[in-house]
């Protein structure tokens, strides 16, 4: 859902001219097993049906475009049983193509990248598989309280609250709004 909305706010800045660059999101679940980027945005292009897969190529490494990477948290959920001893090497591998996009993007556009904080057992291997560097800004997304609940819901036009029992997290409130379960004010 984050990612969701900066892409819709990176796409609207571009389309009204104030940025030369657009956004690219990924979800890496599409690309499982893949481990080089160029074939990651040529899949991508021709599922969303861009005429030109190797131009969204050179557009990216030409800086051009933002990179939101989502998902490094789904990349090894498969075939891991039975390897929880050399699971971080698991991951570290199934990270090779993240590391990719990290090492070849332009330098005055860093990627953003999106998973749950706690996948990799501490700071220091997800700084290694991810090959985050002291240039990163590490973002965390806490349960909203009940005043930023309410000041969501009102932004986006809703009337009904949540009910106290429910859990406060960004993603299912931002579910419940998008999905229409939530009456407009």
């Amino acid at each position: 859902m984050t990612l969701r909305e900066i892409f819709r706010e990176l796409r609207a800045a571009y389309f009204k001219g104030k940025t030369k660059k657009f956004p690219i999101y990924l979800n890496l679940r599409d690309h499982f097993g893949q481990n080089n980027s160029s074939e990651v945005l040529e899949r991508h292009a021709r599922n969303i049906g861009f005429q030109h897969p190797s131009h969204l190529v050179r557009a990216w490494r030409a800086g051009y475009a933002f990179m939101l990477i989502d998902g490094f948290d789904e990349l090894t959920s498969l075939g891991i049983q039975g390897l929880w001893k050399r699971l971080h090497v698991v991951r570290y591998k199934a990270m090779e193509v993240v590391r990719q996009f990290v090492h070849e993007q332009p330098n005055d556009t860093g990627p953003i990248l999106a998973g749950r904080e706690h996948f990799f057992d501490s700071e220091k291997e997800r700084n290694t598989a991810l090959a985050s560097t002291h240039n990163f800004v590490e973002l965390t997304l806490n349960e909203f309280n009940d005043e930023q609940i309410q000041r969501y819901l009102t932004k986006r036009g809703l009337k009904e609250s949540v009910p106290q029992w429910m859990p406060s997290r960004p993603l299912l409130i931002g579910y419940l709004a998008a999905s229409g379960i939530l009456k407009q004010a």
